[in-house]
């Protein structure tokens, strides 16, 4: 009887119990939340105060309406664990009209979607220049092109195919090959700095220049070297030849008989012509014989 009498007490007990554990965990949860609001008037009051110091032609209630502008989420603004950030001044960017390097050899650039030119950057973004995928002229199936992570260029085409090292030396046997075949490319010719650095050139087949992107193969090095080495043994052999002309042009003659220097100069009707130089010796034995013009110091 006594335990049935005091089980509604017990009861009566345990229900106040949770009654007053939920009134101060709501009343903590409103503290918490007041002292939230507090810190973010603070924070943006010391923004609002930056803002204005560092950009005097806004007034303070324009800044407050830009702050009051920021989109707030309505079921996470009572939230303590998520802070809404504040919106910034956009940075202009002056757009650059030329192709980004880092779009062209990779198909994408972070932030950024295909074909779009925005402030991060301002460089073309063209999806139909990109450059050729490896596996294409390695001659196998490109792994990620059923499942679009290749975004690279798998069609063949002049401006992006690089040139046929084989084919400039002669050599090449491969049918198809593909690699492109350049007829106005020879091992000697420069590198093209478009295609070097982007993996596409805007002339295509009729540029004169080697399309190659990263290291030369040791091939056309060594071509080259041999080509230049050979080039400067020719040089050579033209400079002497033509020095040695020249010394059999003019060539001094010393006479000791006579004590005179005479020059033969080759005249236009093709005859020697004797030039006397004049000499003028020392009156005292051991003297040396000196010319008219010599200065003694």
């Amino acid at each position: 009887m006594e335990d049935s009498a005091l089980t509604p007490v017990v009861v009566a007990r345990i229900v106040l119990g949770a009654q007053s554990r939920a009134a101060a965990e709501k009343a903590r949860a409103d503290q918490d939340r007041e002292e939230i609001r507090r810190r973010k008037n603070q924070f943006r009051a010391h923004s609002a105060k930056k803002r204005q110091s560092s950009r005097p032609d806004l007034e303070e209630g324009e800044i407050e309406e830009e702050e009051s502008s920021t989109p707030t989420n309505s079921s996470t603004s009572n939230s303590p664990a998520v802070f809404t950030p504040f919106k910034r001044l956009p940075t202009p960017v002056t757009p650059i009209n030329e192709l980004c390097p880092t779009f062209c050899t990779t198909g994408t650039t972070y932030h950024l979607k295909l074909g779009s030119r925005t402030s991060i950057c301002p460089r073309i973004h063209n999806p139909k220049k990109l450059s050729i995928c490896p596996a294409v002229l390695q001659g196998v199936p490109c792994a990620g092109l059923a499942s679009t992570r290749c975004r690279l260029n798998h069609s063949w085409s002049f401006h992006i195919a690089p040139s046929c090292a084989n084919y400039m030396m002669g050599c090449c046997y491969a049918m198809p090959c593909p690699y492109a075949h350049h007829d106005f490319v020879h091992t000697f010719s420069p590198l093209c700095e478009q295609f070097s650095k982007i993996g596409y050139c805007e002339i295509g087949h009729a540029c004169h220049k080697i399309h190659w992107r990263g290291k030369v193969p040791e091939v056309l090095e060594m071509m080259k070297q041999k080509a230049k080495e050979d080039s400067l043994g020719r040089k050579l052999e033209v400079a002497k030849a033509r020095a040695k002309e020249s010394m059999k042009l003019k060539m001094p003659v010393r006479t000791l008989s006579m004590g005179e220097t005479t020059t033969r100069e080759l005249v236009s009707g093709g005859e020697w012509k004797a030039k006397p130089e004049v000499i003028v010796r020392g009156e005292t034995t051991g003297e040396l014989a000196l010319q008219e013009d010599f200065v003694p110091f």
